[in-house]
């Protein structure tokens, strides 16, 4: 589904996969440990939520200079709702399957 010369070609199109804000792998979360107390966050982690995580990714696209990116169809509504963004194509994504 991915590659050169399939549906998501990567010699025409610029594939970016930013890891969930707040999630396990890449970001802190409530599994880190907080500074404060040198215990893990857990439920004490501030609150993330869609807004922020479309916030995130927007300062993602604006410093890798994108003007108008495609979006994936789960953060799509988040997108025109919270930042008044246009993209020119919606990818399906559910989970680590493409549609």
């Amino acid at each position: 589904m991915v590659g050169p010369g399939r549906v998501l070609d990567t010699e025409r199109y610029f594939l970016i996969c930013p890891n969930v804000l707040g999630g396990c792998m890449g970001t802190t979360g409530p599994q880190e440990i907080d500074p404060a107390s040198g215990e893990p966050w857990a439920l004490s982690f501030p609150v993330i939520t869609i807004r922020d995580m479309v916030r995130a990714q927007k300062l993602l696209i604006e410093h890798l200079g994108i003007e108008r990116p495609s979006k994936r169809l789960r953060d799509a509504v988040a997108w025109e709702a919270v930042l008044r963004v246009e993209g020119d194509r919606i990818v399906v994504r559910d989970g680590t399957e493409l549609v």
